[in-house]
C-alpha cells in the first residue's frame, strides 16, 4: 500500500496549538486529534506557538500532564526553599549590621526590579507585601530627606569652614541654632559616618614645661577656690608648634578662667621669658583693671621668673602656680591649647613663621567668637564675658 502524506492547512496546525497551550490536551492527545505524529506537533509549536523561552527557563515538552504537573510542583518547591535561604540571609545581616533590610530597601528593590522586567509597581508592591500608595509615599520621603541631607551637608561644610574638627554634638546645636534646622542627634551622627565626615581623634603632643629649676614658686592658691566672674582668674600655659624643617615656634597664652576667652596671646620662636612677658601684658590691656585678679599657671621657668613676677606684681595681681608635677591643675589652660591644636589644626606642619602667625590670629578669633563650649552651656567665651559684664 502506498504511504500518502498528509496536508494540513495553517488554521488547522494553529487551532491544535492552541488547545496543546491551553492545558486542554497533551502533547500526544494533540497528536492523535490531528491524526499525526509527536514530533510534526513539536514542529508546530515551534512553528505557530506564542510561548517563547526566557531566562533560565527551559521548555520541556511532557509526555503527560501528570509529568507536567510534577516538574511544575518541584520547581515551586525549589522556589520556595530558595527564598527561604535569602530570607534567612536578610534576617542574619539585619541582626549582624542593626538594621531592618526589608523595611529599609523594598522601596529601592520595586524600583529596581520595575526597571529591569518592566513589572508594574502593583504586582511588584503585592510581591513583597507593601501598597503602591506606600511605595510612592516613601519614593517622595526618600527625595525629601535626600535633598534635606545635602542641605545639611552643606551647612556643615560652611561651619567647619571656621571650625574645622567641631563635634557632631556641637554640630547639631547650630544647625538648630544658626539655620533653624531641627536634627537629631543619631540621624546626625549616621549622615556625618555615611559621608565619611566624622572627626577623627589626634594623639597628644609633648610637654613644654622645665620645672627642675631654682626660681620660688607661688602655692596653689585656686585649688578651693570658686570662681564665679571674669577677671578673677587668668590662666597661662605655653605650646609648641611645628615648622618645616623640623623646627619649632611657641604659642604663649593668657585665658580668663570663667569666661573660657583667650585675653592674651603670643607667638614666639623661642622658649624665652620674654615672650611669656609679652602675652601677659596683652592680657594685661585688655582688663580694666588688673589689681587683685589671680594669675595661675604651671611651674615653668617662664613664670617664676624674676621678670614676669615683676610684671604681676607692677599691676598688683596675685601669683598662683600649679602643685610639683600636677599640670591637670591647669586645666582650662591645657584645654585651651588642646583645642587650638585639635580643632583648629595648629598641630600641622607650617611652611614659614608668617604662615604660622596667621593661622593663630584666625584660630584665637574663632575660638573667642565662634566655637561653644559645654561648660559655658553652649555660648562662645565672648558671648558668656558680654552676658557676665
Amino acid at each position: 500500500m502506498e504511504n500518502v502524506r498528509m496536508s494540513f492547512s495553517p488554521e488547522v496546525k494553529q487551532n491544535i496549538v492552541e488547545e496543546l497551550e491551553s492545558g486542554r490536551i497533551s502533547i500526544r492527545e494533540a497528536a492523535q486529534l490531528g491524526h499525526t505524529t509527536v514530533s510534526r506537533v513539536k514542529l508546530w509549536l515551534d512553528e505557530y506557538g506564542k510561548y517563547k523561552p526566557k531566562r533560565d527557563i527551559v521548555e520541556v515538552v511532557m509526555k503527560s500532564e501528570e509529568d507536567r504537573i510534577a516538574a511544575l510542583e518541584k520547581a515551586l518547591a525549589e522556589a520556595h526553599l530558595k527564598i527561604r535561604v535569602q530570607d534567612e540571609i536578610i534576617a542574619i545581616a539585619s541582626k549582624k549590621y542593626r538594621v531592618d533590610l526589608k523595611k529599609n530597601i523594598w522601596g529601592a528593590a520595586v524600583k529596581r526590579v520595575r526597571r529591569q522586567t518592566g513589572a508594574s509597581v502593583q504586582e511588584l508592591c503585592q510581591a513583597v507585601g507593601r501598597t503602591r500608595d506606600a511605595f510612592y509615599k516613601r519614593r517622595k520621603r526618600t527625595k525629601e530627606r535626600t535633598g534635606k541631607e545635602a542641605q545639611i551637608l552643606k551647612f556643615v561644610d560652611e561651619i567647619r569652614a571656621d571650625e574645622p574638627r567641631v563635634g557632631t554634638r556641637k554640630l547639631q546645636d547650630r544647625l538648630n541654632k544658626r539655620y533653624d534646622m531641627v536634627v537629631g542627634r543619631d540621624s546626625l551622627f549616621a549622615l556625618l559616618r555615611k559621608s565619611q565626615r566624622l572627626v577623627k581623634a589626634k594623639k597628644r603632643f609633648e610637654k613644654t614645661t622645665y620645672s627642675r629649676h631654682s626660681y620660688a614658686v607661688a602655692p596653689n592658691r585656686i585649688k578651693e577656690l570658686e570662681i564665679t566672674k571674669p577677671n578673677q582668674v587668668l590662666v597661662s600655659d605655653c605650646t609648641y608648634l611645628r615648622l618645616s624643617g623640623r623646627k619649632l615656634a611657641y604659642l604663649f597664652l593668657v585665658t580668663d578662667a570663667y569666661t573660657r576667652m583667650i585675653v592674651g596671646y603670643h607667638v614666639s620662636r623661642d622658649l624665652s621669658h620674654y615672650s611669656a612677658v609679652i602675652a601677659l601684658s596683652r592680657a594685661v590691656s585688655w582688663m580694666t583693671n588688673p589689681e587683685g585678679v589671680i594669675h595661675h599657671s604651671d611651674r615653668g621657668c617662664q613664670y617664676c621668673c624674676h621678670e614676669y613676677l615683676e610684671v604681676l606684681k607692677t599691676h598688683k595681681m596675685i601669683s598662683s602656680m600649679t602643685d610639683a608635677d600636677h599640670c591637670y591643675q591647669n586645666a582650662i589652660a591645657e584645654r585651651v591649647n588642646g583645642i587650638l591644636k585639635d580643632e583648629f589644626n595648629l598641630d600641622a606642619e607650617f611652611r614659614d613663621f608668617e604662615q604660622l602667625r596667621a593661622a593663630v590670629v584666625r584660630a584665637i578669633v574663632v575660638y573667642n567668637t565662634i566655637r561653644t563650649h559645654w561648660s559655658l552651656e553652649l555660648l562662645t567665651p565672648q558671648e558668656m564675658y558680654e552676658q557676665a559684664a
